[in-house]
């Protein structure tokens, strides 16, 4: 939305369009030229004043399975407005690349939606003009004919987002969609009226305006805590008790970084536990004295001799992570940022790996054999993404910031005291760290708490129930291989 027009115009938006169809197998089509002023006439008459290269289109994309229930997504697509005759003054002028807003969040969640594979035919349209003014540009008092058959009469050109958006919606709706979408920078009237802090809605759905309303009360920040609270956020509108909570959270107070080791190994272990257990996330079993002689050590420098080890099958869930007939596993431990030797070498590394691969096979109480083996150290992980102190969590995994204290007390579970405002990314618990997790989890909470996502209180009491029986009896098993 930021890109200037230059570099932003229906072409470029058309590109946009054309890489997200190929990298989800979508169906493009793109209606141009004589095709768009016989078929689509108010696009046409609106972009026609433009250079030739940033002539008017109209875009389509569809996808998914024409048996499942069809869905219109359009977003208005004008790429600079200049308000055309009845031009705009310079100052309102000014921000107008950003007129194709509508557009740009179209193409997001189209591509949202078949990332993630919903069950529905997904029909994208965004008509794609600039709003220019030229000798043949459309005139205030023109009467312009449009896709549906009726006359539409000018009485200002700088009202032109409805004009493309009307035949792009009769287009979307001559398929019969069970629901259409619409994105637009549209009107100056609605800012008039709500302010500048408050988006307009009309919806012939009152049911979907609740629910589109009720959603619209969560943010959701992937940022870390401290750059959050005590960065971004006005200080006033956070309590006192929970910025003095945040500005506790630190990153390289007690010496505690992270290594990884990931392998292909030539069978997946038969795990001592419930069935199925191989597919959990599981921790080596420590006891709370091992723990604080792990951290104890880290702090000065020294690898643990009994290190808490994170273990996890990736292959498990998803086949294609190995080979046919062998596995995939992921460790993770604690290891000290600064070594009391000064630094990280080769020998140390290999040394922090094995010791983290024994302990694993001791807690699975099986030989694991390595067909092949990578190691991530404390320094290549700062080089490839940048966290201080190699701590994947946002924060440091202290002791006092472990589990259901990170990335603190009052903000673990991703959501926070403060009303409509959560947490995700690497630094929330459970289920941080740089995958795909984060996001799932905080989607369940927020919405729970929205009451779009209720279970009935005792089905949810009976699975806590059964996941901490599982639990308990995986941690007897295990503790008897410790």
């Amino acid at each position: 939305v930021n890109t200037p027009t230059a570099d932003m115009g229906p072409p470029d938006l058309e590109k946009a369009a054309e890489g997200i169809a190929k990298r989800h197998d979508a169906t493009l089509t793109v209606t141009r030229g004589d095709a768009l002023e016989h078929g689509y006439p108010m696009i046409h008459a609106v972009g026609r004043a433009a250079s030739r290269e940033f002539a008017p289109r109209l875009i389509e994309m569809e996808w998914g399975d024409p048996a499942h229930p069809r869905v219109a997504i359009v977003g208005k697509g004008v790429c600079f407005d200049s308000g055309g005759l009845d031009i705009k003054p310079s100052s309102a002028m000014r921000l107008m690349k950003k007129d194709m807003g509508g557009a740009a969040h179209a193409l997001a969640l189209a591509q949202l939606v078949m990332a993630n594979r919903l069950p529905v035919r997904l029909h994208l349209l965004v008509p794609a003009v600039e709003n220019a003014i030229a000798g043949n540009a459309f005139r205030p008092g023109d009467v312009l004919s449009t896709r549906k058959g009726l006359s539409v009469e000018i009485g200002n050109t700088d009202a032109e987002g409805r004009l493309v958006l009307g035949d792009a919606l009769t287009k979307a709706g001559e398929d019969d969609p069970e629901l259409v979408i619409d994105f637009a920078t549209l009107t100056g009237a609605a800012r008039v009226a709500l302010g500048p802090d408050l988006p307009a809605l009309f919806a012939n759905d009152d049911d979907l305006a609740h629910e589109l309303y009720e959603a619209g009360k969560a943010v959701v920040s992937a940022i870390d805590a401290r750059r959050l609270f005590l960065g971004l956020m006005d200080e006033s509108q956070v309590p006192a008790p929970l910025l003095a909570e945040v500005r506790r959270i630190h990153f390289s107070q007690h010496n505690v970084s992270e290594l990884k080791v990931d392998a292909v190994i030539n069978e997946v272990p038969r795990v001592n536990g419930p069935e199925g257990m191989e597919k959990a996330f599981m921790l080596s079993a420590n006891t709370g004295t091992d723990i604080a002689k792990a951290f104890s050590s880290l702090g000065l420098g020294q690898l643990p001799e009994r290190p808490p080890v994170m273990i996890a099958f990736p292959s498990t869930l998803e086949s294609g992570w190995a080979p046919e007939g062998q596995g995939v596993v992921w460790l993770s431990t604690f290891v000290p940022w600064t070594p009391e030797q000064g630094k990280w070498d080769q020998a140390l590394l290999e040394e922090a790996s094995d010791l983290t691969w024994k302990t694993a096979e001791k807690a699975l109480g099986w030989e694991m054999t390595a067909v092949e083996k990578k190691m991530t150290g404390p320094l290549e992980w700062v080089e490839r993404h940048g966290n201080p102190g190699a701590n994947p969590n946002h924060i440091e995994m202290s002791i006092d910031q472990l589990m259901a204290m990170r990335p603190s007390v009052n903000l673990s579970g991703y959501a926070t005291p403060i009303d409509g405002l959560f947490l995700t990314g690497a630094g929330t618990h459970p289920g941080g760290g740089i995958t795909g997790m984060p996001g799932r989890n905080a989607a369940g909470v927020i919405l729970e708490r929205l009451g779009l996502g209720k279970r009935r209180r005792g089905e949810k009491l009976k699975a806590q129930a059964a996941l901490m029986k599982d639990a308990l009896r995986a941690t007897r098993e295990l503790r008897k291989n410790a």
